[in-house]
């Protein structure tokens, strides 16, 4: 599993806005998307829920 990057900031959003049972598993790398549906490198597909969501 590749490993997180990015500036402090961001990285800290991403991480209080998911759950502990992902981290645990590790953040998963969306590699293509179809409607609402995202998949990541290992075939899962997750709901877009969060699509259009602004602070």
């Amino acid at each position: 599993m590749a490993k997180l990057r990015g500036n402090g900031k961001n990285s800290s959003l991403i991480l209080c806005r998911t759950s502990k049972d992902v981290i645990k598993r590790g953040i998963p790398i969306i590699t293509k998307g179809e409607g609402c549906t995202v998949f990541d490198q290992e075939g899962r597909s997750y709901l877009d829920f969060v699509a259009g969501v602004t602070r």
